[in-house]
């Protein structure tokens, strides 16, 4: 239960970023929009390459693989 809220935790700062962005692309640029966003994604496909695990142990804490 505790790994589920982690995660809706995560999603919802990612969306909030995702927002921001958007809402900033008229004052920032549309290339800046789209390089920050491109490059959002680019890091998660380098960190999802990359093996990289989180396992949650039932004392709460966070131990990375």
């Amino acid at each position: 239960m505790q790994s589920l809220f982690l995660i809706f935790l995560q999603v919802t700062f990612v969306m909030a970023l995702l927002l921001l962005l958007h809402y900033l692309r008229h004052w920032a640029g549309k290339v800046a929009f789209y390089l920050c966003v491109g490059g959002l994604f680019v890091m998660t496909h380098i960190v999802n390459a990359g093996g990289v695990i989180l396992q949650f142990s039932l004392a709460g804490g966070l131990h990375q693989i």
